[in-house]
């Protein structure tokens, strides 16, 4: 897969610039559904791209240079989902998700409220580390742009661990 200038991507030179395009990416979702092919892979965007930054931090940015082609790629796989609705029949490349997929549910609190870390998540192995990692990456990204869209905190409601889902 080649990234070409028909993928409009805006040109990324420093971690404000990749924050800014990975929340509107986020928030080009009209229906993120529960699947690892999907809501797993949106929060990997917010991770593998929340590396490349902190990589830049560190002043190691050429290692950020070669990782924009990779997490580019990503999205644009990504981007081939923004469309499907419910009932559609896709093709599934995962061993654990199935047909129909379900549209994830919206989490009533976020992890910056106390009752987040409420729910025991140890019931469900701590969503494999997602309940950490995910909002980690997600607010290290939201500190970055400006101006913050209510869009991108409505749309990772989506990507984090719910208690109903962990039963």
């Amino acid at each position: 897969m080649e990234i070409t200038d028909e993928d409009g991507f805006p040109a990324i030179s420093n971690p404000k610039e990749l924050s800014s395009l990975v929340l509107e990416q986020l928030a080009a979702f009209p229906i993120i559904y529960r699947a690892e092919s999907h809501h797993d892979l949106i929060g990997h965007m917010l991770t593998f791209s929340h590396a490349l930054n902190i990589l830049f931090d560190l002043g190691h940015v050429s290692f950020f240079e070669r990782g924009l082609t990779p997490i580019l790629k990503m999205i644009t796989v990504l981007r081939y989902s923004q469309n499907v609705k419910p009932g559609d029949s896709v093709k599934l490349v995962s061993p654990v998700d199935q047909l129909p997929l379900q549209q994830a549910e919206r989490a009533s609190v976020l992890p910056t409220d106390p009752k987040f870390w409420e729910t025991d998540y140890s019931k469900q192995d701590w969503e494999y580390g997602h309940v950490f990692k995910f909002p980690h990456s997600f607010y290290d990204h939201l500190r970055r742009v400006e101006p913050k869209k209510d869009s991108y905190t409505e749309y990772f409601r989506f990507i984090i661990p719910q208690s109903t889902q962990l039963k």
